[in-house]
């Protein structure tokens, strides 16, 4: 829904979550955002419950879609929504 409802976010959501995606081969990216909920989550004492593990997985989701945001972010698109390779440094070169 963000995706479709603000252009500039939801380009940014996409792109990034693509790459956070490619980085299940290797889950050490996921592996740290649910260890991080568990910890987050272990400080309100609802661990052992199940309302504690759906809490878990929100967080850890919420975690990992901050992620892709911030990576989607870094990548400069041009007003026609495709990527700016002009302003990416070595793209020029291929």
């Amino acid at each position: 829904m963000v995706c479709s409802a603000r252009a500039t976010p939801g380009r940014a959501l996409v792109v990034g979550g693509l790459i956070v995606a490619f980085t299940q081969f290797l889950p050490i990216l996921q592996f740290g955002a649910g260890l991080l909920a568990l910890v987050i989550c272990h400080q309100v004492d609802m661990v052992e419950s199940e309302l504690g593990g759906l809490l878990v997985t929100v967080v850890t989701g919420g975690l990992l879609v901050a992620v892709a945001l911030s990576i989607g972010r870094r990548i400069p698109f041009d007003e026609g929504g495709k990527p700016a390779s002009s302003k990416i440094d070595g793209l020029d070169d291929l």
